[in-house]
Parts: structure tokens; sequence; C-alpha cells
């Protein structure tokens, strides 16, 4: 699902378009590193195992984040937990990257990191969702005072 959502996100036109040009105000230093500075980030190689896999990894570790948090998570039901799980992910992944990368070391402009962090927001909280409606139901038959 991750996948998914990451791909969709990340590489059609508009995005592309936005995050990869001067148009829309976009650091040169950051086009540079993506688009012509050798080696190019993993994530442009084809197909991309590298980062597929580390993806998946995070993903994995979200799922035992998930299973290990689950009484203490706010909320009622698997959107609520989810939501809670989502915004962890939110925040402590994808804010925490944008501040340290593109806003530190690219001097990215805000409204660019702002278009970024919505879109790291459907893939954070599409992920988050996905394993609280696979896992809720589950871990409150296990433990119903949890739900």
């Amino acid at each position: 699902m991750l996948q998914t959502v990451t791909a969709l996100a990340w590489t059609n036109p508009l995005t592309t378009r936005i995050i990869l040009t001067t148009e829309f105000g976009q650091s040169p230093k950051l086009i540079e590193v993506w688009t012509r500075l050798k080696p190019l980030p993993r994530i442009t190689e084809n197909p991309p195992i590298a980062m597929m896999l580390g993806y998946l990894l995070f993903t994995l570790i979200h799922v035992g984040l998930f299973v290990k948090l689950f009484k203490a998570l706010p909320g009622r039901g698997w959107q609520g937990k989810g939501a809670s799980l989502g915004m962890g992910i939110f925040v402590f992944q994808y804010c925490y990257f944008e501040f340290f990368g593109p806003f530190n070391q690219y001097h990215e402009p805000l409204r660019l990191i702002s278009y970024e962090l919505l879109l790291q927001g459907l893939m954070a909280f599409s992920e988050a969702l996905m394993i609280s409606w696979m896992l809720t139901p589950r871990l409150q038959r296990r433990s119903p005072e949890a739900a």
C-alpha cells in the first residue's frame, strides 16, 4: 500500500514539475542532487529495489510499533488508532526529514516543503490506516479494554 501511494504521489508529472524545476522556486541545489549529480538518489534507479526494501522495513517497524503501543494509542476503533499512528509517523519521520533535509540542507522554499508534507501525510496516514484496519480487530480481541 505504501509503495503504491508513494509512487502515485511522487512520480506523477505535476509533482515532478513542482518539485524538480525552478518554475515554483525550487532550490537549484536540490534539483542538481536529484537530477544531475552522480550518483543519483537510489529511488531513481529502475527498479528502485533498495528503496522498496527500505520502505518495507519501515512498514514492518511501524507494524511493530502499532502492536506494542496499541493500548496507549489514542482513538477508538481502527480509524482512531490508525490516525494516531499516522500522526506519529508523519511528525517523527516525515516532518523531521523535511526540516533536516530539504529545509536545512537544500534551502527549499517553505511552500514546496508544505506540498511535500501534504504528499508525505497521504503516505503516513494511508500506511497507518491500512495497518490499523488489518490489526485492530485482532488486537482488540486479545485485549478488549484497549478498544
